[in-house]
């Protein structure tokens, strides 16, 4: 069976495939730079609050899948782009902010923007696989992914400090801290930062069982 792709999105496929080559390669080049490679950035990402978020937030949307209404939503994808989430948001979204307020515009800036939209081509990847053909979607899912990529790498990097109280911790300078939060303290900023993802998964829900 042949793959159906367009020009356009052969092109597409190859530039952001030598765009992730190109982050590999700086990042193998050096490796003291890039947090993700460093125990410090594991002990941050794996707080136990953290850690039950990830699971209890990828159960919701892989459970939800069947009921999406949407043939490129199923069981697979939604666990492999939840744990792409879960790993590159929030060194991913971190690393923007703090390049764009240094201004810092190299090579970390360009695997931080390239690393943000790994679950987004993941899917990509994933539709082109499985079904033989680029997804129809693939436009369309960039401003949603995107949106939920930025809005998970805010969510896990969220802290508290006591003499300041909630603060995101890419704003502290000793990124990634070695400091812990405990989660009572965050769990209504945690609720309301929530809120708009789970929504939109309900909504999904909602218009397959009642149609919209």
């Amino acid at each position: 069976m042949s793959i159906m792709i367009s020009p356009f999105e052969t092109i597409y496929l190859a530039s952001w495939s030598l765009a992730l080559a190109v982050s590999l390669f700086l990042v193998l080049r050096n490796r003291k730079d890039y947090e993700f490679l460093h125990s410090s950035f594991w002990r941050f990402l794996t707080e136990r609050w953290k850690v039950v978020t990830f699971l209890i937030a990828t159960a919701i949307i892989t459970l939800a899948a069947p009921y999406s209404g949407d043939p490129t939503w199923d069981y697979a994808d939604s666990i492999i782009i939840s744990v792409l989430t879960f790993i590159f948001a929030p060194w991913s979204v971190a690393i923007i902010v703090r390049c764009v307020r240094a201004r810092n515009w190299g090579a970390k800036l360009f695997v931080a923007l390239c690393l943000f939209m790994v679950p987004i081509w993941a899917y990509d990847l994933y539709i082109l696989f499985r079904d033989q053909m680029y997804p129809p979607t693939w436009q369309s899912n960039i401003p949603i992914s995107g949106a939920i990529v930025l809005s998970a790498g805010l969510f896990w990097n969220l802290g508290w400090k006591a003499e300041v109280g909630a603060v995101f911790a890419f704003s502290e300078e000793d990124w990634p801290p070695a400091w812990r939060t405990s989660f009572r303290h965050i769990a209504l900023y945690a609720f309301l930062m929530a809120i708009p993802v789970v929504g939109a998964v309900g909504w999904f829900v909602y218009t397959f069982f009642w149609g919209a």
